[in-house]
């Protein structure tokens, strides 16, 4: 009895060969990307780190909006009227759009004086 219960069930070697392939294929494109971004072709390093930064910078913002999202919900959403609601996601809104075209704004170079 106490060497069936050593043994892995089906569940576990699935779990574990599902975690092996994951492993192996994390590893494989880290490889990629380090031969990607040391290749010969400049062109084909510029594109590797363009194509890196902005994966990057999805990434950093999904993060980030999911955080301010997760407060607002926290804090407005769970028991208030369906009004307060309606505004809470609107002003959300409104702020995210605001950040946007201020990010713009100074990104473009539109506040130098020509």
């Amino acid at each position: 009895a106490a060497a069936n219960l050593d043994a892995p069930s089906c569940g576990d070697r699935r779990v574990n060969v599902a975690v092996a392939i994951m492993l192996l294929g994390t590893v494989t494109f880290q490889l990629c990307m380090f031969y990607l971004v040391n290749h010969p072709d400049e062109d084909m390093k510029r594109y590797s780190w363009e194509t890196i930064s902005s994966t990057i910078s999805i990434f950093c913002s999904v993060l980030m909006f999911q955080g301010f999202d997760s407060v607002v919900d926290h804090y407005v959403m769970e028991s208030s009227p369906e009004w307060l609601k309606i505004l809470s996601g609107f002003l959300h809104m409104f702020f995210w759009l605001s950040a946007l075209q201020v990010a713009i704004f100074y990104s473009s170079g539109a506040n130098q004086k020509y």
